[in-house]
């Protein structure tokens, strides 16, 4: 009688062990689930403030000042060339900073990595049998260096410090809009490139487009930025 007891009693010591042990093993599931969620918000806000969103809901003029002190950047984007009733599309990847400025052709298959790079004021092709000449002619667009968000923002801030172009910033549709139109009568007036149009996502502080027109707005360019990480 005494052994059957002590058998239930062992027994039941060793389910309650064993229930104590899927209790801890739960228990250290849970915390691990809890540890993830943490590390993964915390990066997820980290990369969130680097692209630029931690400027959500923020006023026109707060809007200018972030964007004019972007320094360096890394985007993918999607240019569209308009050209009477010609229109071309290239993905293009771009790294840019204040001293070099490349970019990466990803779309059409033709030209595909061709690499476009500008530093100390040299252009430089790279990936490709093409000459400077071949795609000066054939892809003058993407041969220079008005597509990138840097170029912008120093004519953007020479504007404003020399006023030699005329410069607009508004709010339109739920978007920041900065423009700058050229001055026709200075002496690096180029037809290609008179009017230029930054747009921001006034909710969420994303970079979303740069528009680059003639002088007769027959020729356009759209760049829309997909993807873009400041870097600075």
């Amino acid at each position: 009688m005494l052994n059957l007891i002590s058998y239930k009693k062992q027994m039941e010591e060793q389910k309650i062990c064993k229930n104590n042990k899927k209790l801890i093993i739960i228990f250290l599931f849970i915390f691990i689930i809890f540890l993830l969620i943490i590390y993964f918000f915390i990066r997820f806000n980290y990369n969130f403030s680097k692209t630029g969103h931690n400027m959500s809901n923020k006023k026109l003029e707060e809007i200018e000042e972030y964007i004019l002190n972007i320094s360096s950047y890394k985007a993918k984007v999607e240019v569209t060339v308009t050209s009477n009733k010609t229109v071309n599309r290239y993905v293009i990847e771009q790294e840019c900073n204040e001293q070099k400025i490349k970019q990466i052709v990803i779309e059409p298959e033709n030209i595909e990595g061709l690499e476009i790079s500008y530093e100390n004021n040299k252009l430089i092709l790279r990936n490709t049998k093409l000459n400077i000449s071949k795609v000066y002619e054939d892809y003058k667009y993407i041969a220079n260096n008005y597509l990138d968000l840097i170029t912008f923002i120093k004519e953007y801030k020479e504007s404003v410090e020399q006023k030699n172009n005329e410069i607009k910033s508004y709010e339109e549709n739920e978007k920041y809009v900065f423009e700058i139109k050229m001055n026709e009568e200075d002496d690096q007036f180029n037809n290609y490139i008179a009017n230029k149009k930054l747009t921001i996502d006034k909710n969420t502080g994303k970079i979303l487009s740069l528009e680059v027109e003639d002088t007769n707005q027959k020729e356009q360019v759209y760049i829309l930025y997909n993807e873009i990480e400041i870097t600075d």
